[in-house]
């Protein structure tokens, strides 16, 4: 998915309220939100369980049972370490990951976004950030936060993607065998966390999500700080990302006259009061050609 969408030059878009798009643009920056304070508080689990029972160590699954006895044809003790590592971070995976949601964005929504997505978020006064996507794909370390594209698939169909994976690892055993244990365990680790937290149940799969994640316990970043703000009446914790370039860490397109590709704004009663406050918004920014950024919806207001 990764790959489909840096060949395309897929944009990505925030869908959120004006009062949000706001804070954003004048703090430029953007607040990653505990997942425990997601709209459905259960996708984190989700992922934890279709992941354990689909390639869990107890699985019967056929496709289990040869991905552990590749991995401890390698190192047999890596079966165990990876287990217990994973193990270790469970708690961190569902209550220590921050995120921001963002939706693949198609050059057909340019005009008027896409209604099921203005239904579910922004309230009265919708709006829509579509954003370049080079800052996605950078390979970056600079902030510690990574986008991850999500997995989509019906909760009974709990090894959809373990068996291409397997298969690969089957063919590439040569390679395989060339890494040492530790860069193995690693790169399971890595997935098998990734995993958990990028799946989400087929219903949702027309959002077309991506989500940009970041863990300060395991991954602390001095640039990403937290802090103590109340959203929607819940105080709560959040990490806040800077939308700022770090050239020297390969970190380009994030500032926001690079990463604002436009705005849209959505059903509302004062579509036009709110064309004129963003363009005047982003001009003061610094945006260049900011009346050419923003676009209001043609999808009509329903009353």
């Amino acid at each position: 998915k990764r790959e489909a969408a840096v060949l395309s030059s897929t944009r990505f878009v925030h869908y959120t309220s004006a009062s949000a798009l706001t804070s954003i643009l004048r703090g430029q920056a953007v607040w990653l939100r505990n997942t425990r304070a997601m709209n459905d508080v259960t996708e984190i689990n989700f992922g934890i369980d279709r992941l354990v029972r689909g390639l869990g160590r107890r699985s019967t699954v056929p496709a289990a049972q040869l991905f552990w006895s590749i991995v401890s044809d390698l190192d047999s003790s890596l079966p165990d370490k990876i287990i217990s590592h994973y193990d270790g971070w469970i708690d961190a995976l569902r209550m220590d990951t921050y995120i921001l949601c963002l939706s693949e964005h198609d050059d057909r929504e340019d005009e008027i976004g896409r209604l099921s997505m203005w239904r579910a978020y922004g309230g009265r006064n919708p709006i829509a950030l579509v954003i370049n996507p080079a800052p996605l794909h950078a390979h970056s370390d600079a902030l510690s936060t990574y986008a991850f594209p999500v997995l989509y698939c019906a909760s009974e169909e709990q090894i959809c993607p373990f068996q291409d994976l397997v298969d690969r690892m089957k063919n590439e055993a040569s390679f395989l065998k060339q890494q040492t244990a530790d860069t193995i365990g690693d790169h399971v680790s890595e997935f098998l966390q990734s995993y958990s937290l990028c799946s989400k149940h087929i219903g949702f799969a027309e959002e077309r999500e991506w989500r940009i994640v970041h863990q300060p316990r395991q991954f602390p970043n001095e640039r990403v700080t937290s802090r103590l703000v109340e959203v929607n009446s819940v105080p709560q914790v959040i990490y806040e990302v800077p939308l700022r370039n770090v050239p020297d860490e390969n970190l380009l397109g994030l500032n926001i006259n690079e990463l604002v590709n436009r705005i849209i704004i959505g059903p509302t009663s004062f579509p036009l009061v709110m064309y004129d406050y963003f363009v005047r918004l982003l001009a003061e920014l610094g945006v260049e050609d900011a009346h050419k950024r923003v676009f209001i919806s043609h999808i009509p207001l329903r009353t």
